[in-house]
């Protein structure tokens, strides 16, 4: 590659059970579109997709 360039990607990771519980206090940092990465289907299959776009929708974020 000979393209000159900066990539800066800070991350904040939250681990534990009552971790989605601070979901709603990092979503006030952004706008009003979240995108969502996740693998396969496990995050549905276990009821976290819903609970996150619960989560969402309250705090006035779309996602596509």
């Amino acid at each position: 590659m000979q393209l000159d360039f900066t990539y800066y990607n800070p991350t904040k990771i939250h681990f534990g059970k009552n971790s989605l519980t601070k979901l709603n206090d990092e979503l006030t940092q952004y706008g009003e579109t979240v995108m969502l990465v996740y693998g396969r289907n496990a995050i549905k299959a276990n009821g976290l997709y819903d609970n996150i776009m619960t989560i969402l929708a309250a705090a006035g974020k779309k996602s596509y």
